[in-house]
């Protein structure tokens, strides 16, 4: 027969606290980590419905980036991508750049993450991670010469060590 995975810590935890933002918060990662985005999607709406306690315009705006994705992975691409990409219009910053290229990540929309991440790449607090996330799609999609340039760069700025160590370790494995 079938073997049945028992549920991840967290998958119920909004029907126990239904009034708990928090609570629906967890419950839409661990539907996450179980592989279920519509079930995340679902959590995340209702988290987000219910009014903060303390938790501040930070961690909404993480929340609406984690629903966002969950959409993405749930099979709603379009919308997500153009909510991102008008707020990079309206308000070009570095966190909305890089919000903007993980959902095209997400999306599967390499070449047009990669564009973003250049941008981000160049003059920003942000540049270590776009060169890692730079260096993870350049891998991905089998690009590993210029993989090892990205993981090579971060290790001569001393950024994100443990990871350019591990890729530039399974590119020299590769060649």
């Amino acid at each position: 027969g079938d073997i049945v995975w028992p549920r991840p810590r967290g998958a119920r935890l909004g029907s126990v606290f239904p009034s708990s933002g928090e609570a629906l918060r967890v419950q839409g990662f661990a539907a996450l980590r179980a592989d279920d985005p519509a079930s995340a999607v679902l959590s995340f709406t209702a988290a987000l419905a219910i009014p903060a306690q303390d938790s501040g315009e930070g961690a909404r705006h993480e929340l609406l980036h984690t629903l966002a994705r969950a959409r993405i992975l749930a099979g709603d691409t379009e919308s997500p991508l153009a909510q991102a990409r008008e707020e990079v219009q309206r308000d070009a910053t570095a966190a909305n750049r890089l919000d903007y290229a993980l959902l095209l990540m997400t999306a599967r929309r390499d070449p047009a993450a990669t564009q973003q991440l250049e941008i981000l790449g160049k003059s920003s607090e942000y540049a270590p991670v776009a060169i890692r996330l730079m260096g993870l799609i350049a891998f991905q999609e089998g690009q590993l010469d210029a993989a090892a340039v990205r993981f090579t760069e971060l290790l001569g700025a001393g950024k994100y060590l443990d990871d350019s160590y591990y890729y530039l370790g399974l590119i020299a494995d590769r060649h």
